[in-house]
């Protein structure tokens, strides 16, 4: 029996890790549950799991080492910055495995988790659906084989529109995924393509290559291929549903039965159109400079919201983050205290100078 505890069980990674546990009762039991707004539902899982240990609304105990006893694996479901301090705390306890689809951290705080990862001895799998994919497909080779990584992309609510189309579409029209349903702001983020950046970061960083790349595939069914050095490409497949990499970042280096078979007669890759989508070229900026990571982070912070009020346009995300990546050339720090006050720093004088 493995023992699981969910940062942000209220969320959507958080309530379909509990749909891969209730699916699955024989393997595993729930340690731990936390969550951020929604109290009622929360109490309602712990009820449901039989959980004593849960924590609401930011407590300490979110960065408080005992919180972690007794925990195999910690799944981290938690959106933005704010799942930093839960993911460090969690290293610093010493579980064993971290299941995380908490991008933005990674990106903005890659040395800092690199390191306490190395000296805690944690293992990192991905949650995304494009970097469990990436991380499977990696299984059994060698480094000198692997040519480069290609994630893939839906291509958001707005991929079919015109650049001039682009110019009007409102943010309440970006929730519109094709393929997936997800939290408001990473909606957001795979509409403008800057998910697409971000999840190119985070290929760089979990995976230590810069050879990566980016392609469209409509129907969300081909979630990563690797190019191998002979000229062979490995790709994996299944259906647009997150229970599936959850369920692998628990169960590994095992799978055991969670979807049907996947149907691949209408599967076609296109390229990304980055004068359409130009967020996207921030992920083949910043990978090669990842201590900007934090700037990208903090600026589509500001971005999205003042996208979602109207004060900014479509592009106007794009005109954002590029001037903040212009402007700002964030410093290498050796512990997340300091640089989480830069990126609060970044992000009042974005929000009040730009």
């Amino acid at each position: 029996m493995v023992t699981v505890g969910i940062l942000g069980s209220t969320g959507s990674i958080g309530r379909q890790t509990l749909d891969v546990i209730r699916a699955n009762p024989d393997l595993f039991s729930v340690s731990f549950l936390s969550g951020s707004k929604n109290v009622e539902l929360l109490e309602r899982q712990a009820l449901e799991f039989n959980v004593k240990n849960i924590s609401f609304a930011g407590s300490d105990l979110q960065q408080n080492g005992d919180f972690y006893a007794n925990t195999d694996i910690v799944v981290n479901g938690i959106g933005g910055i704010a799942g930093l301090k839960p993911t460090l705390a969690a290293i610093r306890a010493g579980v064993k495995r971290l299941a995380t689809a908490n991008k933005e951290s990674l990106i903005a705080f890659s040395d800092i988790i690199k390191r306490e990862v190395k000296k805690y001895g944690t293992e990192i799998i991905p949650v995304d659906s494009e970097h469990s994919a990436v991380f499977r497909l990696l299984q059994g080779e060698k480094a000198e084989n692997i040519k480069k990584l290609i994630i893939t992309a839906s291509g958001g609510a707005f991929r079919d529109k015109t650049k001039e189309e682009l110019r009007s579409v409102t943010a309440k029209a970006a929730l519109n995924h094709p393929t997936w349903k997800m939290g408001e702001k990473v909606t957001v983020d795979s509409a403008t393509l800057m998910n697409k950046a971000f999840e190119i970061v985070e290929a760089s960083v979990l995976f230590e290559t810069q050879n990566i790349d980016a392609v469209i595939e409509r129907q969300s069914l081909v979630h990563a291929m690797v190019e191998l050095c002979d000229g062979s490409v490995k790709m994996h497949v299944s259906a647009p549903d997150m229970r599936l990499p959850i369920q692998y970042a628990l169960t590994y280096p095992n799978a055991c039965a969670c979807l049907p078979p996947t149907d691949l007669r209408n599967v076609r890759f296109e390229e990304i159109d980055a004068e359409r989508f130009p967020c996207v070229r921030f992920g083949y900026e910043v990978k090669n400079d990842i201590k900007q990571g934090v700037v990208l982070v903090a600026a589509d912070d500001v971005a999205v919201e003042k996208y979602k009020t109207g004060a900014i346009g479509f592009y106007g995300v794009y005109d954002l983050v590029k001037r903040a990546l212009g402007e700002f050339d964030a410093p290498e720090f050796d512990d997340e205290d300091s640089l989480l006050e830069y990126y609060r720093f970044i992000k009042n004088k974005i929000d009040t100078e730009y």
